[in-house]
């Protein structure tokens, strides 16, 4: 049995979301790079950290439930279709934000946050729950 070890995921300069919290274990082990056919150093250091098995994308595929994220570069339907769709965490190697119909929630989301007064680090009413949605907190 592999030790695998958790990785919270911060968004970058540029970046929008997160952080993601990976949490691999014997089935969800595996991190998928589809980055051209190029391994992304960013890939390699979740690999690294969280003891899951690297998968070149474009070479090998993987089932979905295997998968604990997948590292693209791509701003179209990879980023905001098909991994997504699946709840499968997607780190975008590019700075292109929110796909339309997301960011359109996340500003509602934030500008709630704002009227409410929630402090963003204590606090929160309302949970961002990645890959699934929002949550009110009582």
């Amino acid at each position: 049995m592999a030790q695998y070890k958790d990785v919270i995921v911060n968004a970058g300069a540029g970046g929008f979301g997160g952080p993601l919290v990976l949490k691999p274990d014997d089935k969800k082990n595996k991190v998928v790079n589809i980055t051209g056919g190029v391994i992304s150093p960013v890939s390699q250091k979740i690999a690294e950290l969280t003891g899951c098995e690297l998968v070149d994308g474009f070479k090998t595929s993987v089932p979905d439930d295997e998968i604990l994220c997948v590292i693209i570069d791509c701003g179209g339907t990879l980023r905001c279709g098909i991994y997504p769709k699946k709840r499968i965490y997607t780190i975008n190697l590019n700075p292109t934000g929110a796909s339309e119909a997301n960011n359109t929630v996340m500003v509602h989301i934030r500008r709630l946050r704002g009227k409410m007064k929630e402090d963003t680090r204590q606090n929160k009413i309302i949970t961002t729950v990645w890959g699934v949605g929002y949550k009110i907190e009582k």
